[in-house]
């Protein structure tokens, strides 16, 4: 008696184990070697030509049914790569489409809005400034004077008997705290120039948030929803926590850098040589130093500065110096 598919089964297992080996240590790689898995049906169909051939009435061919549960798990496994593809594709969202849904853009320009000029200068008090505020266009940059201005336009809706708007300043205890929250106040597009070291904080709704200053050292801490921020220079102490965000952020050291977000994009790149890379994503990847992974848990250097990112959908990217 010959059994036809003993091969075929033979060369399945061995092809899973050698396939999960490669899936471990680099899952594109392993995703690639399992497209040529229906080969085993090659296989399979040469063992059934070879035994048709065989002119021999004292053997009985017969079926190794052992083929059948390992064809089945090359099912399996086919179908769970498919559908961990199609989680992974829908997570990576595009979120400059969120940003231009959620009314931060120059359409406010249009006729259901005035826009009010508002400018303030302030001595240097304490070492912050708070922003409270819905929906915010802030790009920071660097006072060249020691004090603080902010140069603002402030949308209100047409005809709600609002000619001026004036920046009222609070001094709480480690510094300003401005509210742009007025109920007619729909947003505000603002240039804001502070001091060398500096901290600024943002609660805001619907945000997009620039700080692209190499000469300015300072710390961010941002509280919001929706928004795009984008970081460049010597900022080593970063807070994030939003929902739905872009992040960007390169800078030369990171002394605690903690983004936390629920859907989107991260992107960080730093010259810091000794930093310590905390990772962790429900249904995304990370990027570190252009290896992929699922989570990272990593000491660069004598991992003095940190790095910590927890996301629920989307994709990390961290450059560091190795």
């Amino acid at each position: 008696m010959r059994k036809v598919g003993t091969l075929t089964a033979s060369v399945g297992l061995i092809f899973l184990g050698v396939w999960m080996v490669v899936n471990k240590n680099n899952p594109e790689i392993g995703a690639m070697v399992f497209k040529f898995w229906p080969a085993i049906f090659v296989v399979l169909g040469i063992e059934v030509l070879i035994a048709a051939n065989k002119k021999d009435n004292k053997v009985v061919n017969r079926i190794n049914y052992w083929v059948i549960p390992v064809i089945i798990l090359f099912l399996i496994v086919n179908v769970f790569i498919f559908a961990k593809n199609k989680i992974t594709s829908i997570a990576h969202i595009s979120f400059p489409e969120i940003t231009n849904s959620i009314d931060i853009s120059d359409s406010f320009s249009s006729n259901k809005y005035d826009v009010i000029n508002a400018t303030k200068s302030l001595e240097k008090y304490g070492d912050k400034i708070d922003l409270n505020l819905k929906n915010g266009d802030i790009e920071i940059k660097k006072s060249t004077d020691d004090k603080i201005k902010i140069d603002a336009n402030v949308y209100v809706k047409q005809n709600s008997g609002i000619d001026e708007y004036e920046i009222i300043e609070q001094k709480k205890s480690e510094g300003y705290c401005i509210d742009f929250n007025q109920h007619y106040v729909k947003k505000v597009k603002a240039t804001i120039y502070i001091p060398n070291g500096y901290d600024i904080k943002v609660d805001s709704t619907n945000i997009n948030f620039k700080l692209e200053d190499s000469e300015l050292t300072a710390n961010v801490f941002i509280d919001g929803t929706n928004g795009d921020v984008k970081l460049d220079g010597d900022i080593s102490n970063v807070k994030i926590d939003m929902t739905n965000a872009n992040v960007q952020i390169k800078n030369s050291t990171c002394k605690d850098v903690d983004v936390d977000l629920t859907n989107g994009d991260v992107s960080i790149k730093t010259n810091d040589d000794n930093v310590k890379i905390n990772v962790d994503t429900t249904v995304g990847i990370c990027f570190l130093n252009g290896s992929k992974y699922k989570s990272v848990n990593k000491k660069i250097g004598d991992g003095e500065g940190k790095i910590r990112v927890d996301i629920t959908n989307g994709v990390v990217n961290i450059k560091t110096q190795e």
